[in-house]
């Protein structure tokens, strides 16, 4: 399965068991060894049974009255109408030197799903969806500076292998990596050829070394943030020739028969420097075009039993393929849409493949 775009997948590289990711972050930041052996009963041989072992023996080896109280995150984002602790909607702040620029998000209700008529049945059926807590987005998609230092940081080597674009479909090229795509960037453009196992590391290590609480968006939080107050097929309208202004995609110099081709903005077939682009009204960047962002979500093929309230879904579907968002430098207007949506397997390491992140604001 891969939404339609021709992909081949390989064995997983880092297989995660059902169910043992939402079970992980609900224990990894617990301060009672009890919650953590809990979670090594049920996964053993798990993704993250190391990484449980080493926390289960640091906590067993301290006593109870050296434990602070901590208020863990939740799993799930709760209702909290109006509560921003120390920051206000359209805020922007940065929790440390090389992490993201963040933005939060004003709380509200839209309507999510193709109702233009533009999508495909996995775009429906709408429903309505309420954001009724307090979290922030990454203001612009992760950077490959950004990125740099997590490798940097964890002496982390990767798996050469990057799936690249070629005469309108993909082929696996072994000398690609995040590294090096297949075209230049700065250090400003966003990290791509990136997998959702090496998104989800890199929120992991951010959550291990700032206060905390990142996280991938989930479906919803994009289409929210992407649609920005917006009813139209765009967040700026619904007039494709406005995209160019919005967008690093659907350029007219590639020489592929994508459809309603618009743009000639100098990047070709490359990802742009994040930002270059006009932001929409939350004051994100990058939403449509550049970089196809990983969320969350386990595949789904439709919206038939979504959650509402704004959170992941990772129940009944395939979370071995997880969804993403957004187009891509080279993606034809269809696919800037805020109502598209497609999925990949979890370890697929694309040309065009990045991630944007959240934080959980609410206590």
């Amino acid at each position: 399965p891969n939404g339609g775009t021709g992909y081949v997948f390989a064995t997983l590289l880092a297989p995660v068991e059902s169910g043992e990711l939402p079970a992980w972050r609900n224990v990894k930041d617990s301060q009672t060894a009890s919650n953590v052996a809990a979670f090594l009963k049920a996964f053993p041989s798990g993704h993250f049974a190391a990484r449980a072992k080493r926390l289960h023996a640091v906590l067993s080896s301290r006593t109870a009255a050296l434990i602070p109280p901590k208020i863990e995150a939740p799993t799930v984002a709760k209702p909290a109408v109006g509560i921003y602790p120390g920051r206000k909607p359209a805020e922007n702040f940065k929790d440390c030197e090389f992490c993201p620029e963040m933005v939060v998000i004003p709380p509200g209700s839209f309507r999510m799903g193709d109702f233009h008529g533009n999508g495909k049945d996995r775009e429906k059926p709408i429903h309505e969806v309420h954001i009724n807590y307090s979290f922030a987005v990454g203001k612009y998609e992760i950077t490959r500076r950004q990125y740099a230092e997590f490798v940097r940081a964890n002496d982390k080597s990767f798996t050469d292998g990057c799936d690249q674009h070629k005469d309108d479909k993909y082929e696996t090229y072994l000398s690609r990596n995040w590294r090096d795509p297949g075209f230049n960037q700065t250090s400003s453009d966003p990290a791509v050829c990136i997998s959702w196992v090496e998104a989800k590391q890199y929120v992991d290590w951010l959550n291990e070394v700032t206060p905390g609480r990142y996280r991938l968006l989930s479906e919803a939080e994009w289409e929210y943030v992407a649609r920005a107050d917006s009813r139209s097929v765009f967040s700026f309208g619904n007039d494709v020739a406005d995209l160019c202004d919005h967008a690093n995609s659907a350029d007219k110099r590639l020489g592929v028969k994508w459809q309603n081709d618009e743009c000639d903005d100098g990047y070709g077939w490359q990802t742009a420097p994040v930002g270059r682009y006009h932001a929409n009204k939350f004051g994100l960047h990058d939403l449509y075009g550049n970089a196809v962002e990983w969320v969350e979500d386990c595949q789904l093929k439709n919206y038939q039993g979504a959650p509402t309230d704004g959170s992941a879904w990772i129940s009944g579907g395939d979370c071995t393929i997880r969804m993403v968002r957004g187009g891509d430098a080279v993606g034809g207007t269809k696919s800037m849409r805020s109502a598209f949506r497609s999925w990949l397997a979890i370890e697929i390491n694309q040309q065009f493949n990045g991630f944007r992140i959240a934080k959980t604001l609410t206590p």
